[in-house]
């Protein structure tokens, strides 16, 4: 029986675990490997953002009606056929990095793929590795440096699941301009549909490796991954050949300092360049330029207080540092305008040809270039080749650290993108003051491609107060309206059925998504954020009413906020 929790209770699930379902689950997986205990269940029910404390708040009300553990494409194919036969519906996750990977309707098995974790093959000849669902970021740029090689670390950090990613979700990484976007690193693939049928797709489908996802005809990428991917809605994938790119650093990273101040060594071949301006139109110009000339290996803008929440050990040095105006100069708000470049080459000569490109650039763009003591240069640099900033970027310990925008468009944008959003946060910024003060409109930006900016947004809550939380939920709507109506870019973060049902004529993508899913998943098997069917979700119904009181009276979207966060 489910019933409401309160503080330190357990919820249990609505839908029990019958012995028929368990007993073919264990046949198959074995009784170890397969459990409804409500402890278990429990932690799978995780909906907080990053850097929140746990609390009953954060366990969410529809838990799953079991766990389980396959090893093999086998196993999953039977555990889906298991749901299947049992009216069960089932959702997969890899690392389980945020909490895309939680249930959202009673009646789902978790399938966790914790013990589908080997890099099968690295192919340094042919730059690509063939990878399962659990292998990390980390595990496997570490592997492919040895070979003079790296990957691409979308912004969910180190232990997020390149598989996921380039199949299943989205997400682009501050490497973007030097690894490009994880749906073109998708190669061949392994897939079990939600019929239960096992898929090989690319040059695997014929036994001929791993090394190719396209062919004659339409593209099948585009289908399941696009550019957000239907996160969990069509089925799992197993295996998937991944492209890798070339590495000019170290083998093997040189560490410095200690934990949590930890960085890499820099060198004449591997330097660190920070450049400011006063106005966003040097930036943007500068972008053009970078991406043209390919001189910075990395190329990323970091709001300067998140710049301190990196170099300073906790949050109470940071706010000390802050308070007093002792921050470094790189995590203070007038140098915020910026460009954190990363530039590694082969030799002496080609590192020299970089930095007189670098440096040409900075001048023909009225630039000037920061001094960054030795010390925080090795800590940035590690944050930008591992991508092991985003936890530090969330450790201030809040509740809620919301993301937003997340626009892929031109350069040419960027200012515009920028004074849209300040103007709209910053009322938010002034009732709410947290650890993010640093700089009014808190934009992560950074090149894709060589082709068009990335932008994302983070705005920080107060870690027990819901008024925060409930006002920076509006200031995300606000912004997605605001670029409804004065677009500066595709807002990626708008996934599910969001966009379906809110977007829908402008964003015709996601309605095709919902037909694939309708196409492969005909009984709604595979539970996920693109639903089941065509009709509309009671949210694009209402949205038309609420659209008009983010625009016009905020402040009673804010309170109807704040009274449903107060209820759960």
């Amino acid at each position: 029986m489910r019933r409401r929790a309160r503080t330190g209770e357990i919820t249990m699930a609505a839908i029990k675990l019958s012995s028929a379902a368990r007993q073919d689950f264990e046949a198959a997986l074995g009784a170890a490997h397969v459990s409804d205990d409500a402890a278990i269940i429990a932690g799978y029910s995780w909906v907080t953002s990053t850097g929140g404390a746990p609390s009953s708040r954060q366990l969410y009300d529809i838990r799953p009606t079991a766990v389980v553990l396959p090893s093999s494409t086998e196993e999953v194919q039977a555990v889906v056929r298991t749901c299947i036969e049992h009216g069960l519906k089932f959702r997969a996750h890899s690392t389980g990095t945020g909490s895309f990977n939680t249930v959202t309707q009673h009646g789902v098995v978790s399938v966790d793929l914790r013990r589908m974790n080997q890099i099968v093959e690295l192919d340094a000849r042919n730059q690509m590795a063939v990878i399962e669902p659990y292998v990390t970021a980390a595990q496997l740029q570490a592997e492919a440096m040895k070979v003079g090689l790296t990957s691409h670390i979308i912004g969910a950090g180190w232990t997020h699941s390149p598989l996921a990613s380039a199949t299943s979700m989205g997400g682009i990484g501050i490497s973007g301009n030097h690894t490009g976007f994880n749906v073109h690193n998708l190669l061949a693939w392994e897939w079990v549909t939600p019929e239960g049928e096992i898929v090989r797709a690319g040059s695997a489908a014929c036994g001929a490796g791993w090394f190719a996802g396209e062919g004659p005809g339409p593209g099948f990428r585009g289908m399941i991954r696009g550019s957000a991917g239907a996160f969990g809605s069509l089925g799992i994938f197993t295996r998937i050949g991944y492209k890798l790119h070339p590495w000019a650093g170290p083998r093997v990273l040189e560490h410095r300092g200690q934990h949590p101040q930890v960085g890499i060594a820099l060198s004449e071949t591997m330097r660190l360049y920070q450049i400011v301006w006063d106005d966003w139109n040097g930036p943007t110009k500068a972008a053009y330029e970078f991406m043209i000339s390919n001189a910075p290996t990395l190329v990323v803008r970091i709001p300067p207080d998140q710049y301190g929440w990196i170099l300073t050990p906790t949050n109470r040095e940071f706010y000390d540092q802050f308070s007093t105006g002792t921050l470094p100069g790189i995590a203070r708000a007038e140098n915020g305008i910026s460009w954190t470049l990363l530039a590694v080459s082969e030799s002496a000569a080609e590192a020299q040809w970089r930095d007189l490109t670098i440096r040409a650039i900075v001048d023909k763009t009225q630039g000037r270039l920061l001094d960054v003591e030795q010390v925080h240069a090795e800590v940035i640099a590690r944050n930008a080749v591992t991508a092991c900033y985003v936890p530090r970027a969330y450790r201030t310990g809040a509740r809620n650290v919301l993301t937003s925008i997340g626009m892929w468009d031109s350069f040419n944008q960027m200012p515009t993108m920028i004074d849209t959003v300040e103007k709209i946060m910053r009322p938010f910024k002034q009732e709410h003051k947290t650890l993010a003060e640093g700089h009014p409109e808190e934009f992560w930006l950074w090149p894709n491609e060589g082709r068009q900016l990335w932008a994302e947004n983070i705005v920080s809550c107060d870690n027990n107060d819901v008024v925060s939380a409930a006002d920076g939920y509006v200031y995300v709507l606000q912004t997605m309206e605001e670029n409804e109506r004065r677009p500066v870019g595709l807002t990626a973060m708008g996934i599910g059925q969001m966009l379906i049902d809110i977007y829908n004529k402008r964003f015709g993508v996601n309605k095709a998504m919902r037909t694939v899913k309708a196409t492969f998943d005909p009984a709604g098997s595979s539970d996920g954020m693109f639903p089941h069917g065509k009709g509309q979700t009671g949210l694009g119904r209402i949205w038309p009413v609420m659209r008009v009181i983010i625009a016009r009276v905020p402040m009673i979207m804010r309170l109807a906020m704040r009274a449903m966060l107060k209820s759960n």
